[in-house]
């Protein structure tokens, strides 16, 4: 008896060639008894009708392979760059108070990893970012007046601070005296 090369899907009930059928080897001639159209159909439904279960049966793939999920991460995110970063942009974009507080979050759980990212930023990108300081200073003249005034009161709060901390703690003082060059020689270098 020769092999059919077509089979009717038990879904859809037309008669297709054997190639659009999955294969089963508990199946009549070798193939499921519904087309891939069908089969494809019917998984779609089942996965939107069991949300949990599908996150679930991913959950338990992913804990029994976590190295060849990694791999595929990693390649499916070299092959999609451009796609996966914008819809990252397009997230952020629609979603910035959720965005401030993730980092805010993020920051205040790893502040030296904070401090020691935007040191290396600063260093290698000094110019540029004297550059955008600078427009921005000269783009709101009000603002600065305004940064420049609170900054002197802040100033002169932490000098009247330094002089009674000098009277109970030398210590302090000379720490402290450290700091407020440091702001003074800042404040020079942004006028230059």
């Amino acid at each position: 008896m020769s092999q059919p090369t077509e089979k009717q899907c038990s879904q859809c009930l037309a008669f297709k060639p054997l190639g659009e059928f999955n294969n089963d080897k508990s199946g009549k001639h070798g193939k499921q008894s519904f087309c891939k159209c069908c089969a494809n159909e019917y998984a779609r439904k089942y996965q939107a009708a069991n949300p949990e279960k599908r996150r679930e049966s991913a959950r338990k793939r992913h804990d029994a392979n976590p190295e060849k999920q990694r791999e595929y991460q990693r390649q499916y995110h070299a092959a999609n760059r451009e796609k996966i970063n914008e819809a990252r942009r397009k997230r952020r974009a629609a979603n910035p108070e959720k965005r401030r507080e993730y980092e805010r979050k993020r920051q205040a759980a790893n502040p030296e990893k904070h401090r020691e990212y935007n040191r290396k930023r600063r260093a290698a990108n000094r110019e540029k970012i004297n550059e955008a300081q600078r427009k921005r200073r000269a783009a709101n003249p009000e603002k600065v007046k305004e940064y420049d005034r609170r900054s002197k009161t802040a100033v002169r709060h932490a000098r009247n601070q330094c002089a009674v901390i000098n009277a109970l703690d030398p210590k302090k003082w000379e720490l402290l005296q450290s700091k407020l060059k440091a702001m003074d020689s800042t404040k020079t270098k942004e006028k230059e």
